[in-house]
């Protein structure tokens, strides 16, 4: 469902996929499209950062303490950040 979801926004903005990979989800094997786009953080003042490869398929699920996974982020976004995880609290800090 999150796969068609996603098809549907880069359908809506005009943007087609560029290439499509084998993946492996939660939901089992499949062939997902792969985009160009560009996103923007403004309370990060991080705008208009491109991503040259971004792979729309469904990640959506939820852990065993109830929380629900929408999205991975990759090294290629990561690397602007500083990520702190508090694996105790759940807490995430990011710093740009």
């Amino acid at each position: 469902m999150l796969q068609l979801w996603t098809k549907r926004v880069f359908l809506d903005l005009g943007v087609p996929p560029i290439d499509t990979i084998e993946t492996k989800t939660p939901h089992g094997p499949g062939k997902s499209n792969v985009y160009p786009a560009v996103i923007s953080f403004p309370a990060l003042e991080l705008n208009s950062l491109p991503l040259e490869r971004v792979v729309g398929c469904n990640l959506r699920w939820e852990t065993t303490d109830h929380k629900e996974i929408l999205m991975l982020l990759g090294r290629d976004l990561l690397k602007h950040f500083l990520v702190i995880y508090n694996g105790k609290r759940s807490d995430i800090n990011i710093a740009y």
